[in-house]
């Protein structure tokens, strides 16, 4: 039996069969093929064959999740999604952060990989250790926000989580992404694109178990440590940055250093870029641009549920605040915040990043 961190099962689907399987995941497989990254590499590996066409039924996607998923440790909400990518031909992943991991995990899955394709629009709903493939029809050609509304109403329950795609993973597009949470994307390598081949619109998940913690204490003491450094520890500015202006607020500096490609891996960011474009992608900078251009008109200052604030709302709201002429344009409407069956005040939590 795992000591922590894991549920000990993954869900197997075929979409062409319509078959759902569960299975072990055990400690030795746990401890050598650590997160979402090592799990999803090893199940790819031992179900795909070589030369699998990317868009084709034979390939699998994967959904998995990581061994701080779901314990309340800091900064462990990420999952990441795998598969063969249509982009490069080769092995493909990409993470996202929010709710969907720790709602998988509370649904008693570790993991979910799905093969095969659908001859009709199809979404996967997991709730509490059951899983069922369910018509998508309504929902297909409905983007990201349309589509997780739908899904609150259709199920009935606003604390529902999913990981789904819109129009351009519909049609295939290769630079389609997997959304959960409204906004936040596991972007890379054409993951919507594939599950667009399989017809999957989305991964729904409710769950109301409890992760398996080894020292509940231990990782208490963790995270408040993590809590001091990120409030008056040497990356306090940074931990900051983050919190006001999400992974935007390095996209500059990494141009420059090489971590974000120039001219296709090909360039240099200092030399074919420079510095002052590189300032004009800071997070700061596309915040006050964003606010020049648009001026919020028509639209009200929003209220968010704690499952869809964008990192840089609290810049965002700090600005309009600040700025004068933006009273004036504020105009009268209604108000953002999603509304569905069950909508309620949600208390505050630690940010998932």
């Amino acid at each position: 039996m795992m000591k922590g961190g894991y549920t000990g099962k993954m869900l197997f689907v075929d979409l062409t069969q319509g078959k759902i399987e569960e299975k072990e995941l055990t400690e030795e497989m746990a401890k050598r093929f650590i997160g979402g990254y090592g799990i999803g590499a090893r199940i790819l590996y031992d179900l795909m064959k070589p030369g699998v066409d990317p868009l084709g039924p034979d390939n699998v996607i994967g959904f998995v999740t990581g061994p701080l998923n779901g314990t309340g440790a800091f900064l462990g909400a990420r999952y990441t999604v795998v598969c063969k990518s249509p982009v490069t031909g080769g092995w493909n992943d990409a993470n996202s952060g929010g709710f969907f991991a720790p709602e998988l995990k509370k649904a008693g899955y570790d993991a979910v990989f799905i093969s095969g394709a659908s001859d009709k629009p199809v979404y996967l709903w997991i709730k509490d250790g059951k899983a069922e493939i369910r018509d998508a029809f309504k929902l297909w050609g409905k983007d990201a926000v349309e589509t997780h509304e739908a899904l609150v109403t259709e199920i009935g329950d606003r604390m529902l989580r999913a990981a789904l795609i819109g129009p351009s993973g519909e049609k295939l597009s290769l630079m389609a992404c997997v959304m959960n949470d409204y906004h936040r994307a596991a972007g890379r390598g054409g993951l919507g694109a594939v599950m667009g081949s399989k017809k999957l619109k989305a991964v729904v998940v409710r769950g109301t178990g409890q992760v398996p913690i080894a020292d509940p204490e231990k990782l208490k003491e963790i995270n408040q440590s993590l809590q001091s450094a990120m409030k008056e520890g040497p990356m306090a500015t940074i931990a900051q940055a983050f919190a006001q202006l999400g992974t935007g607020m390095g996209t500059g500096a990494n141009a420059l250093s090489g971590d974000t490609p120039v001219k296709n891996w090909g360039g240099v960011g200092i030399v074919d870029f420079g510095e002052e474009k590189a300032h004009k992608l800071d997070g700061e900078a596309l915040v006050l641009s964003t606010l020049e251009k648009k001026r919020l008109i028509n639209l009200t200052r929003p209220t968010w549920t704690r499952s869809s604030e964008p990192k840089n709302m609290p810049a965002l709201i700090a600005l309009w605040d600040a700025e004068p002429t933006m009273q004036s344009k504020k105009a009268p409407g209604p108000s953002r915040r999603p509304t569905g069956p069950n909508t309620k005040p949600r208390e505050p939590l630690a940010p998932c990043v």
